[in-house]
């Protein structure tokens, strides 16, 4: 295997933080909320069956949380970055959906649970470059500066 260059990881390494980061921050956001309401917000979506909205808004900040953190961390760097590349996948086909199947989008997207606003538009753009990127971060082998490398080192 062909190993990368030094030059290739500084700005991986910064794209793995702030897609990180972006995970954490949503992830808490849900965390912080009543567990009712990040369930009406899961609830807003109509391609979500009513039976799994209980299980999704107890598991999904979660899983959000500790994956954002895997990839700030960068431990289990390459299926951090998949599974986030999946989540990402699944928001913008369920945002799409709403468009489809509703005619609009939800009022809340519920991303950020209360904190960061945006339109969602600007939400599906910001999955649409956070697939790509977390794409590029799975496909990549060696993670510089990260909990994976340092474990390897040892």
């Amino acid at each position: 295997m062909k190993k990368q260059p030094l030059h290739v990881y500084p700005p991986w390494f910064l794209v793995r933080i702030i897609v990180g980061i972006i995970f954490i921050y949503s992830g808490m956001g849900k965390l912080l909320t009543p567990l009712a309401e990040t369930r009406a917000l899961f609830y807003q979506y109509a391609f979500l069956p009513a039976f799994a909205v209980p299980w999704i808004a107890l598991l999904f900040p979660w899983v959000e949380f500790i994956t954002g953190s895997f990839l700030v961390l960068g431990y289990m760097t390459r299926l951090a970055a998949t599974t986030i590349m999946g989540f990402t996948f699944c928001f913008i086909v369920l945002l799409g959906s709403e468009l489809l199947l509703k005619g609009h989008f939800p009022q809340d997207c519920g991303c950020f649970a209360g904190g960061w606003k945006l339109p969602t538009p600007a939400i599906i753009f910001m999955d649409v470059v956070n697939f790509f990127m977390s794409l590029q971060l799975a496909r990549l082998r060696d993670h510089r500066w990260s909990l994976d490398q340092w474990l390897k080192s040892n």
